[in-house]
Parts: structure tokens; C-alpha cells; sequence
């Protein structure tokens, strides 16, 4: 979304961290600016992976209508610590709230968490489901019409119309050039993390029970 006209997002920035710190609104959104360029100018890498969008908007901005930052699993752990951050976060804000819930296969989430770790997957697993659990709190609070949930898959096998999708909930135009500057540089298979690791099949199964307990996970399987 950074590569909009009218978009600026920074990319791991923290923000309710730094509400916690005392910073303003405006020294927010003044942060989240500077990491929107700081992070254009390495062209958007992040670990193994470039998201810089040739010929956008990635760390400038023509007309800027949406600020934010994406911090998923640190949100959600400081939230699902105390859910009043939540609450404490959207009035230290006075801007209408979006949130924009991102869903992978939970078994390619909890390899990553575990960092390919056997040993690990078992408090990987917890983690994973503490902070579903947490993400549809946060969804309960705020209301559908403030939140999407969009699933990775999908995005990856039909970008132009799920980034389609995220800028009407965002409230901005979505032009051709934009839309396939985007598509272009999206992958072209989801990463399968869950194969680069040996799971015990009990944990498999237990993982399996959880995933369908969830609307929004029910569907994911380990062989896709």
C-alpha cells in the first residue's frame, strides 16, 4: 500500500509502542513518514525479500489521505497483553481507524515462528493461536466495517483484485498503473515454510482440530 499516491505506511515501526513512550499523534505520524522513506530509499527490504514497487509512490506521497504502520505481530502481542491498548490507542489517534488482518496457512505461520526449530513448534503453536484469538478480539471490538481480513493465497493468485479490494475499504483510487505496477512484483507461489520442518503428527492433528474451530482459518490444510 506504501506504493499508493495517497498512502504512507512504515514498515515495523511499532506505533503503540511508542504511544506507551509518550510520543503525539504528531510525532507519530512524523515517525511513520521518515520510516516510509528511510525504508523506500533500502528499496523496502526486509530480511530476504525486496517489496520496492518501480515507477510508485513508496516513501512520497502526491496527496496523503492514510497513514499507518504494519507491525503485526507486535500489535497483536501488546494488545493481547493488555486488550486496553486497544481502546487507548484509537483515541490517541483522532483519525477514523482501518485495520487490515493479513491470514497465511497457520502451519507456514508457526514453522516461521518456530524459525525451523522441531524443539519449538510446540510454543510456536501456542503463540499462533494466542494471537488468532487476539486478532478476532481486536476484529470483535472495532466492528466489520472498520476491518479486512485478507488472505495471503488469495492475494497471490489474484493481486490486482485483492489489492482492489484494500484500497475501496481504504477509501482510495485504485489506477490502472498502480495496480500493475503492484501485481507485477507479487510472488507467483505462497512460501511453504511447513516443509522445511519435521512435524510430529500429534501436533499436526492438534494444530489441524484448532484450525477448524476458526472461520477465518477453516479451509487451511498441511498438503495443499
Amino acid at each position: 500500500m506504501d506504493a499508493h499516491e495517497s498512502v504512507a505506511i512504515s514498515h515495523e515501526l511499532h506505533a503503540i509502542k511508542f504511544m506507551e513512550a509518550g510520543f503525539s499523534d504528531r510525532q507519530l505520524f512524523a515517525l511513520i513518514l521518515e520510516n516510509a522513506k528511510r525504508s523506500a530509499a533500502i528499496s523496502r527490504v526486509w530480511g530476504k525479500f525486496s517489496y520496492a514497487v518501480p515507477g510508485q509512490w513508496q516513501g512520497r506521497y502526491k496527496q496523503l489521505t492514510v497513514i499507518g504502520d504494519k507491525k503485526g505481530d507486535g500489535s497483536t502481542g501488546m494488545i493481547g497483553r493488555d486488550f486496553s491498548r486497544l481502546e487507548q490507542f484509537r483515541r490517541h489517534i483522532p483519525l477514523r481507524h482501518r485495520y487490515v488482518h493479513v491470514i497465511r496457512n497457520p502451519f507456514d505461520n508457526i514453522a516461521t515462528i518456530a524459525r525451523n526449530d522441531a524443539e519449538q513448534l510446540g510454543r510456536a503453536t501456542k503463540f499462533y493461536f494466542d494471537w488468532h484469538r487476539t486478532n478476532l478480539a481486536i476484529a470483535g471490538a472495532v466492528g466489520s466495517g472498520e476491518i479486512i481480513h485478507l488472505r495471503s493465497e488469495g492475494f497471490i493468485a489474484d493481486p490486482r483484485n485483492e489489492l482492489s479490494r484494500l484500497c475501496r475499504f481504504l477509501g482510495v483510487a485504485a489506477n490502472e498503473d498502480y495496480l500493475r505496477a503492484c501485481s507485477e512484483i507479487v510472488a507467483k507461489k505462497p512460501s511453504k515454510t511447513r516443509h522445511s520442518i519435521k512435524w510430529p503428527g500429534s501436533l499436526r492433528t492438534t494444530i489441524q482440530e484448532n484450525i477448524e474451530r476458526y472461520d477465518l482459518l477453516r479451509g487451511y490444510v498441511f498438503d495443499d
